[in-house]
Order: C-alpha cells, then sequence, then structure tokens
C-alpha cells in the first residue's frame, strides 16, 4: 500500500492555521495512508505571541502522522521585491 505525505502552508492570520490544523486530521483519519506536513509561517516577529499559531498544537500533539515544521520570522521585504510578484516565488527564498 502506497503512502502519501501531503504539505500544508496556510497564510499566517486568524483562523487560517487552526483551519488547516482540523483539515489536516480529517485526512489522516479518513485514510491511513496518509501523513500531513504544515508550514507555520510567524505572523508576528515573535511567534511565542502569536495565540492563532500555538493553541491547535496542544489538540494535535497526540497525532504521529501530523507533523508541524515551524518556519523562521523573516522582515519583510521592500516594496516592489519578489513577494509583490508572486508569493509562491517568495515563499520558496524563505524555505530550509
Amino acid at each position: 500500500m502506497k503512502k502519501a505525505e501531503l504539505v500544508f502552508v496556510p497564510t499566517p492570520g486568524p483562523g487560517h492555521f487552526a483551519s488547516a490544523v482540523e483539515f489536516a486530521k480529517s485526512l489522516i483519519q479518513a485514510d491511513d495512508r496518509l501523513s500531513v506536513t504544515i508550514l507555520s509561517m510567524p505572523s508576528s516577529p515573535s511567534p511565542h505571541h502569536d495565540p492563532y499559531s500555538r493553541s491547535p498544537l496542544a489538540v494535535a500533539a497526540s497525532e504521529t502522522r501530523l507533523r508541524f515544521i515551524d518556519l523562521p520570522h523573516a522582515d519583510p521585504p521592500p516594496s516592489g521585491h519578489l513577494l509583490h510578484k508572486s508569493f509562491d516565488r517568495y515563499f520558496f527564498t524563505l524555505s530550509p
């Protein structure tokens, strides 16, 4: 039986991260072949002060097929930078 891993990249903001966690939990409960990794982008300079990204982690900590990777904080790009042209390209410049 083949296994598959999905990677979710919710945008920082109220409700986006929590919704992604709930959707991921639904998927892995529905199919034993799936695992999900959620990349967490900080919405503030200090991720420990971000209540939207921290609360779902405690709920989902017992799931072995649900992983979280906290991306480091990055300074916003200057006006006219790659972010304004393509979010996808900008995101991949931040990926480890």
